[in-house]
């Protein structure tokens, strides 16, 4: 009887995990995605030049790069995943607020700064989580789930912020991004203890030198040298597309800029679904 019980137990912490994975997948997608795109339509309808649009957005790009450095340091040594999660939903929450309460140059660049800061970090924690609650036979499957969920959830807001945009105005989406992360707060309270446990291995604090040495003989490798350079490239060609099409289309006055982003994120993202779910 107790063994029957221990089992039923784990299937019910399991589901409750799949399910918070799930959603959080699905709602984070939009906020980790596309805020920067949402943001420059917001500008661009506030006629900012260019320039600082340019300067706004970057700022979002540089949180996230070193969030994505610190933040795999932190989860490596701190195990309350849970807290990191929630204090990256809540703070998304508070930037956006800014950004729209506060639309002048410093405050937004420095409102996207920590957003982007905190964006970056979802998928890492979100990693971290699936590994120690499906455990490592289990973590592959996870992670694709979590892909799918992710690209689903990216086409269905895209969608709804089109919707917004249209009703309300390029505040909407901006607003629609906040309540996301806002409400992914209820899905991390879902997650078991499991989620927190930490991974049984004492952390051992390497020397400058040590990590140094590591980071160099990761570089001297050829393979690894061009496959960083290739991916560096494509980001900076393709994550500029978006942002400049919609400035584009702004400057020439062809409609909602708003409504355009939120288009384009869903036809992507579409075309991306069905690989992820060929194995479900």
């Amino acid at each position: 009887m107790r063994t029957i019980v221990t089992v039923n137990r784990a299937k019910t912490r399991h589901r409750k995990d799949d399910l918070s994975l799930d959603g959080l997948s699905f709602l984070l997608a939009d906020v980790q995605d596309n805020l920067g795109n949402f943001l420059t339509a917001f500008l661009t309808i506030q006629n900012w030049p260019s320039s600082r649009i340019g300067a706004a957005i970057a700022a979002g790009g540089l949180g996230a790069v070193l969030a994505r450095f610190v933040g795999g340091w932190a989860l490596d040594i701190f195990c309350g995943r849970r807290l990191m999660l929630a204090v990256c939903c809540a703070v998304t929450f508070v930037s956006v607020a800014m950004m729209l309460w506060v639309p002048l140059f410093y405050p937004i660049v420095v409102a996207h700064f920590i957003a982007g800061g905190a964006g970056a970090l979802f998928t890492p924690i979100l990693a971290a989580i699936s590994h120690h609650t499906a455990g490592a036979r289990g973590y592959i499957e996870r992670m694709g789930r979590n892909e799918s969920f992710n690209h689903l959830g990216n086409a269905s807001s895209g969608f709804l912020m089109s919707l917004l945009g249209r009703l309300i105005g390029p505040v909407a989406p901006l607003w629609g991004v906040g309540g996301l992360a806002a409400v992914s707060i209820l899905f991390v309270g879902g997650f078991s203890a499991q989620a927190d446990e930490p991974s049984g291995q004492p952390p051992e604090a390497a020397s400058v030198r040590e990590t140094l040495r590591a980071v160099f003989t990761l570089l001297s490798e050829p393979r690894l040298a061009i496959f960083l350079a290739t991916y560096l490239l494509f980001n900076v060609a393709n994550g500029a597309v978006v942002p400049l099409m919609i400035e584009r289309y702004a400057f020439l006055h062809l409609g909602d800029p708003a409504v355009v982003t939120a288009i384009c994120i869903v036809i992507a993202q579409i075309t991306v679904i069905p690989p992820f779910l060929v194995g479900f």
